[in-house]
């Protein structure tokens, strides 16, 4: 794989398989955002306050690769570690 390559660049395969590990991070940690959120609500108002978009780090991870912004090594790489630091997603 060519480590500067983006997600435009490497076979239907590898992208699907690829894009599946970062939705099943990305809806995880999405979720755990939400849930957190109504934890935190005291009142009813705050909960249903609550409902909306909970966008974490491997959601921006995820649409910027999609978006080609992304190479493919570094996807690989927070894929193996199971992290996303966040100076890479500005």
């Amino acid at each position: 794989m060519n480590t500067l390559a983006t997600c435009n660049d490497i076979s239907e395969s590898l992208f699907n398989s690829l894009y599946d590990q970062l939705m099943v991070n990305a809806s995880k940690e999405n979720e755990g955002l939400y849930q957190n959120a109504l934890r935190l609500a005291k009142t009813k108002k705050q909960k249903v306050n609550c409902a909306g978009q909970y966008v974490g780090r491997w959601q921006i991870l995820l649409n910027k690769w999609t978006e080609g912004k992304i190479a493919n090594i570094y996807i690989v790489q927070c894929l193996s570690i199971g992290y996303v630091e966040e100076c890479h997603l500005g």
